[in-house]
């Protein structure tokens, strides 16, 4: 019978080269890539072919500058009549709204109006924003 003695014992080189090789590749991969895209934080006034809708601290809703009352079915409806006739012109691009909430109310005080423009107007293109201070 062999002993250890006999037999010489085996031992393991870890090759790190190859890991190495992979780290740098990868690390040179990750430095290469363009940094994410800054959203804008505030409303961007050089964009006036956006159709805005608006719900001050009151909960009244506005389309752009026309006050058309407290959020409910036929408030939404006006919007809606608001909405297409400004898209009919060339100065808003249809299918697209930026509703701003104030600071103040809670989304479920804005739902129903992101709600409504998505399911019943079918507005692909939503953007929220809040608007802070009395506006």
């Amino acid at each position: 019978m062999a002993t250890s003695r006999q037999i010489p014992a085996l031992r393991a080189k870890l090759n790190l080269a190859p890991l190495g090789g992979v780290v740098l590749v990868i690390s040179m991969v990750v430095l290469s890539w363009p940094p994410p895209p800054r959203l804008p934080r505030t409303w961007d006034e050089s964009k006036p072919w956006r159709y805005v809708a608006q719900i001050d601290r009151d909960g009244n809703l506005w389309a752009e500058k026309t006050k058309l009352g407290p959020v409910d079915r036929s408030t939404l409806q006006r919007l809606d009549a608001h909405v297409h006739a400004a898209w009919s012109t060339p100065d808003y691009r249809p299918n697209e709204i930026y509703v701003k909430g104030h600071a103040r109310l809670s989304y479920a005080q804005v739902q129903p109006v992101v709600e409504y423009l998505h399911r019943t107007m079918k507005v692909p293109v939503i953007d929220l924003a809040l608007v802070k201070g009395d506006d």
